[in-house]
C-alpha cells in the first residue's frame, strides 16, 4: 500500500469507522441492555421479531455484527495487496475457526447436523470453510485431515497430531487457537515492512492478552501444573515474552492471583507512564 492514493483512501476508511469506536463506559452501557434494547442500539430491530425466542435474537444480533465486520473490512482491503493483504485477511480466519471448533463439538457429542448448521456464522467465501463436507466426515480426524488440502492447512496438520495424541477435546481446542496466533505471526513476519510496525504492535498486544487470560485460566481454573500452562502459550508475544511467561507460570497457585496482578500491572505499564 505505497501509493499516496491507496494511503488517503485508507486513511479516510479508517478515519471514518475510528468515528463509530465505541468508549468504555459505551460497552458498560451495552452490557445492561436486554436484546431488544440492544438491537435497537445497534439498527438491528429489522432482524428481531418479537415471535423470536431469546436464543434466536441473541444468534441473530451476533451473525449481523459479524456481518459487520466482515463487511467493514471488506472495505479496508480494496487497496491492499500482496502479502499485507494476506496478513489482514487471515486476521478474520478466527471467526471461521469457531466454526471448525462448533463442528468438532457436534461431532464428538454426536448432535444432529442441523443443530450443528443453526451454530455456524456465515462467513465470506474466501476464508469459508467446506461446512458441508466436514459435516459430513466420519469423525474429527477424517474432519482435519480434510483441512489438510487448503488454506488452513497447517492448523489442520498440527491440530490433527495433537488429537492423536492426546485424544481429548481440551487439547485440540488450545492447539487450534495458539496455531492461529502463531500463524499470525508468520504472516506479520513476511507482510511488506511499511506496514509492519503498526501491525507488530496490535499484534503483539493481542497475543499478550491472550497468553494472559490462558495462564489464569489454566493455573487458576484448571489446576494446570506450570509446565503444561506454559506449554499451552503462544511462544512470542509483545512485552510478555518467554522468560515473562515462564516466571508467570511458575507461580505458586496460593500466591497467583495476587502475583498475577502485581507482575502484569508492571509489565505491561506502557514507556512513559507513571
Amino acid at each position: 500500500m505505497s501509493s499516496s492514493r491507496d494511503q488517503a483512501y485508507l486513511k479516510t476508511r479508517v478515519g471514518v469507522f475510528g468515528a463509530r469506536l465505541l468508549f468504555p463506559e459505551d460497552i458498560a452501557n451495552y452490557k445492561r441492555m436486554t436484546l431488544d434494547q440492544l438491537g435497537e442500539a445497534l439498527d438491528l430491530m429489522p432482524i428481531l421479531e418479537d415471535s423470536l425466542e431469546l436464543q434466536q435474537k441473541s444468534r441473530l444480533i451476533e451473525r449481523a455484527l459479524l456481518s459487520r465486520i466482515m463487511f467493514e473490512l471488506s472495505v479496508l482491503l480494496r487497496p491492499a495487496s500482496g502479502r499485507t493483504r494476506g496478513l489482514l485477511l487471515y486476521w478474520p480466519r478466527k471467526f471461521e475457526l469457531y466454526n471448525l471448533k462448533t463442528l468438532i463439538r457436534g461431532k464428538l457429542n454426536d448432535l444432529d447436523m442441523e443443530e450443528i448448521r443453526d451454530n455456524l456464522h456465515d462467513m465470506p467465501e474466501n476464508i469459508r470453510l467446506p461446512h458441508e463436507s466436514l459435516l459430513q466426515a466420519e469423525n474429527v480426524l477424517e474432519m482435519l485431515r480434510q483441512l489438510e488440502q487448503g488454506p488452513y492447512a497447517v492448523i489442520a496438520r498440527q491440530a490433527r497430531h495433537v488429537y492423536e495424541e492426546k485424544n481429548e477435546a481440551f487439547s485440540l481446542d488450545a492447539a487450534i487457537d495458539r496455531l492461529y496466533y502463531t500463524g499470525m505471526m508468520r504472516h506479520l513476519n513476511m507482510a511488506d515492512s511499511s506496514d509492519k510496525h503498526g501491525a507488530q504492535k496490535l499484534i503483539s498486544v493481542l497475543i499478550d492478552r491472550q497468553n494472559i487470560l490462558w495462564l489464569m485460566r489454566y493455573r487458576l481454573v484448571y489446576g494446570f501444573s506450570s509446565s503444561e500452562a506454559y506449554y499451552t502459550l503462544i511462544p512470542t508475544g509483545g512485552r510478555m515474552q518467554r522468560e515473562s511467561l515462564m516466571v508467570l507460570a511458575n507461580l505458586d497457585i496460593l500466591t497467583v492471583a495476587h502475583q498475577f496482578t502485581h507482575i502484569l500491572t508492571r509489565r505491561l505499564r506502557r514507556p512513559g507512564d507513571a
